[in-house]
């Protein structure tokens, strides 16, 4: 019996211990949700930027959302290669970039080198714009950590 009282008083203690979140940190990981589901319903790296410019920011710190604009700005990168790959094969291109764009909150290492495999003759431009945009992504999570966010691939 007192083995079960000591159980259960911990375990209010622990309870007590939860941590509220942030407003701050509830609006950082909202606009990691709404990212996470640009991607995963986003055809063109154009459709990517026009969506993710058009995020609700409301509550998300000054710095996060600076971050969040610059990693738009990287995606944009993105937009004159797809031009060219839709003027070469426009059917390829279309189901290359979905596949990159939706693999990239997965796994964006994995998806840069499939984009290069399908279009190797891309593939000092995909690249560069790959870098900038891996630079932004990381930058908006280490931002996002300062306010406790955790950015979460398994939303979707």
């Amino acid at each position: 019996m007192r083995l079960v009282l000591a159980l259960l008083f911990l375990m209010g203690l622990c309870s007590c211990n939860t941590q509220v979140p942030s407003a701050q940190q509830v609006a950082v990981e909202g606009a990691y949700v709404y990212n996470s589901g640009v991607l995963a319903n986003s055809g063109s790296p154009s459709s990517v930027v026009a969506k993710l410019s058009s995020a609700d920011l409301t509550g998300c710190p000054e710095d996060f959302t600076k971050a969040f604009k610059a990693y738009v700005e990287a995606w944009e990168s993105f937009s004159p290669i797809a031009k060219e790959m839709y003027a070469k094969n426009m059917k390829k291109a279309t189901a290359d970039l979905n596949a990159f764009i939706s693999g990239f909150a997965q796994n964006p290492t994995a998806a840069a080198v499939e984009l290069k495999r399908q279009w190797p003759e891309y593939s000092a431009q995909i690249d560069k714009a790959n870098s900038s945009l891996l630079s932004a992504f990381s930058a908006m999570k280490s931002v996002g950590v300062k306010y406790n966010a955790v950015y979460n691939t398994t939303f979707w």
